[in-house]
């Protein structure tokens, strides 16, 4: 869609085009889609079994959803040719096939197509495979349910993911005066407005006490994020970083550095920008401003680069923790289960991918000189056979279970300062992470005994079952 809302893929006459993104930023993308197959409980059985005629329907129909993700240019005929750095395809038996595909890309345009194509071609492959038990076999449910990355930022089954309100202050002479439209303000409004936030705009002259006005009363109506678009170039009226320097509390020079040398891929003419950025201390309120060219284009190159990080800036502003690297794994949410023990950080069950390094990083503690972690990764043997991949299972009370082993624990440990565990279930393949267990303590004698103990218990008490899948075929269950 275009900012007024028209189609983006047709032009001003209405044929089809395919549209130029050429002055977007290369950024880190994700995109993670869902399908699901029903059919009957004779196909599902085979399915899990690997009994069907064909052979393996879940490998197969992975296969295919990973083809097809990296072909969906061929098929989808305005989407932009895409090279993937990673396609992950899981295929789940409930009542039905649960299909996820998660597609992450460093390009100019997001990977959503890309993700659904490769959710539905697996979906259609089951079809295909099961059909001659199943001849009523159908394909639902096929949406997208989280992207992040881009000008648009992230957004959650459908849903962008709410940000602060934002503030947007044009400052033109002309557009002031009314004898030029303001086209950069709005594309800035636009694109925060796409990520998630409710947006204030000003229009200014270029006047050094007008655009800190502008600022200053955005800031006091609780903008966390205030850009600034004009007045950074070379003319005698480009005031605009001699008024915010007067309003900067912490200047963030990387950033503006960044968002310059972004916009310089695009026209040589950036490198003459001014442009700067720093976060200002409000009474009630910390927000970052950052003042950027009046040019659309160079508005679209900077928000482009802003959208990924703006999460974490909000996350700073407020005061958390710092963030740690961009990954394409979904975020590790340790707060799912309440704790009954202050140490506790958290325990989860999901079918969620796990970050190891993030976990470990969440039982950090000044009074902990040692960090212990226990990474269960799924290997490709078992007593000499080959193994592709384990399913794991987990009981209706597993959660509840984990807690409680948790708790107890912690009470035969009373030096650990912080654990956290995370578990995860569903498809999970040769060289992923299953288990994920991290304690904290002062000492590392006390952290490595802690840590081993905890894993001991946890595959002696909670209820959850794997089941193995061999490279022949053949696959069996086995009580952790």
């Amino acid at each position: 869609m275009t900012q007024s809302g028209g189609l983006t893929h047709a032009d001003a006459i209405g044929h089809v085009r395919m549209v130029d993104v050429g002055a977007k930023s290369v950024t880190a993308r994700q995109a993670e889609a869902q399908a699901r197959v029903a059919c009957s409980a004779e196909a599902l059985a085979q399915l899990r079994d690997g009994r069907l005629a064909k052979g393996d329907g879940l490998a197969v129909a992975r296969v295919a959803g990973i083809m097809a993700a990296k072909r969906t240019a061929d098929v989808i005929p305005l989407c932009h040719p895409l090279a993937l750095d990673q396609v992950e395809v899981d295929l789940r038996l409930t009542d039905a096939v649960d299909i996820t595909a998660r597609v992450s890309v460093h390009g100019r345009t997001g990977a959503e197509m890309e993700a659904l194509t490769a959710a539905a071609v697996a979906g259609l492959t089951v079809i295909d495979m099961v059909k001659a038990v199943d001849r009523t076999a159908q394909l639902s449910h096929v949406r997208l349910v989280a992207k992040s990355g881009g000008a648009s930022g992230s957004r959650l089954n459908g849903r962008t993911s709410g940000l602060p309100a934002a503030g947007v202050v044009t400052v033109s002479d002309r557009g002031y005066a009314g004898t030029a439209p303001d086209l950069s303000g709005p594309a800035a409004v636009a694109a925060l407005t796409r990520a998630g936030s409710q947006v204030q705009a000003r229009l200014v002259p270029d006047d050094v006490q007008a655009i800190r006005n502008a600022v200053e009363e955005l800031v006091a109506a609780g903008c966390a994020l205030i850009i600034t678009t004009g007045g950074t170039g070379l003319g005698p009226r480009d005031v605009t970083p001699e008024a915010l320097r007067g309003l900067i509390d912490r200047p963030v020079p990387g950033l503006a550095e960044a968002i310059r040398a972004a916009g310089a891929e695009q026209t040589a003419t950036a490198v003459l920008s001014r442009a700067i950025a720093g976060v200002i201390d409000g009474d009630t309120q910390r927000s970052l401003v950052v003042a950027l060219p009046g040019s659309p284009e160079a508005v679209g190159t900077a928000m482009a680069y802003l959208g990924p990080l703006l999460d974490h800036i909000v996350a700073q502003l407020a005061g958390g923790d710092h963030p740690h690297p961009v990954r394409t794994d979904p975020p590790v949410d340790l707060g799912a289960t309440p704790a009954t023990d202050a140490r506790l950080v958290g325990v989860t069950i999901s079918d969620d991918r796990l970050d190891a390094a993030a976990i470990e990083a969440a039982v950090h503690r000044h009074g902990a000189g040692a960090v212990v972690g226990f990474t269960g990764l799924v290997r490709d043997n078992d007593d000499g056979r080959s193994v592709s991949a384990l399913e794991y299972e987990a009981h209706p009370t597993a959660d509840a279970v984990l807690e409680a082993v948790t708790t107890s624990w912690l009470t035969n440990h009373p030096a650990v300062t912080a654990v956290a565990v995370s578990h995860r279930i569903g498809l999970v393949p040769v060289g992923q992470t299953a288990l994920v267990v991290a304690v904290s303590a002062p000492h590392r004698r006390e952290a490595f005994a802690a840590c081993a103990d905890l894993v001991d218990r946890i595959k002696a008490e909670v209820p959850l079952w794997k089941r193995q899948r061999f490279v022949d075929g053949t696959s069996e269950w086995v009580v952790l």
